[in-house]
């Protein structure tokens, strides 16, 4: 839409000019995006694409899952019950595939999906799933000074795994829901 376009460049030029009275210092310009939906899209829901990836690569070493639902369903690529699952049902896929392991490894399973997977829906690269115009945004906006930070109800550690390679901002910029943590003297654990 040219109208809200020529209204960002009409905003951004007003907050950046210290003659305006609209003028915002460089140290308090700060922009935020939501993620689902605003920065990629949101459906299908980008980790819950990821719980059924690892449901079936869990699968292999744990074949107990293979008779019990949801994970029955994602094994079986049963759509029917998939689209029907109960909110309890998706909360107990990503339970189960989203934590029990060290933050690291979890940030490389999911660069590692995100990098090397298709979204089923649109049939192109998860990390192209992206939406052109936000990132045109977020360089135009980082061009006049401002300070760019996601905030999202999604997982803190599942989006600071991809944010830098994907939206060109830093994990610290990342605001979100997370896991309860345990520290392990060995091992951290999520």
């Amino acid at each position: 839409n040219t109208q809200v376009k020529n209204n960002i460049i009409t905003y951004v030029k007003n907050v950046t000019n210290e003659k305006n009275s609209d003028y915002i210092p460089p140290v308090d310009r700060i922009a935020t995006f939501d993620n689902d939906g605003t920065l990629w899209v949101e459906t299908p829901v980008i980790q819950l694409l990821f719980s059924f990836y690892q449901v079936k690569q869990m699968s292999a070493s744990d074949p107990s899952l293979i008779s019990i639902q949801p994970f029955k369903a994602v094994i079986n690529n049963d759509n029917k019950y998939l689209e029907n699952m109960t909110m309890e049902e998706q909360t107990s896929l990503v339970l189960k595939t989203q934590t029990g392991t060290n933050i690291y490894s979890f940030q490389k399973k999911v660069r590692d999906f995100i990098f090397s997977n298709n979204d089923p829906k649109l049939n192109i690269p998860i990390a192209k799933a992206v939406y052109q115009p936000q990132l045109e945004l977020i360089s135009y906006l980082r061009t006049n000074g401002f300070r760019v930070y996601i905030c999202s109800g999604g997982d803190i550690d599942f989006m600071r795994a991809v944010s830098l390679e994907l939206y060109g901002i830093p994990p610290e910029n990342v605001i979100g829901s997370y896991f309860k943590y345990n520290y392990d003297t060995e091992k951290s654990e999520i």
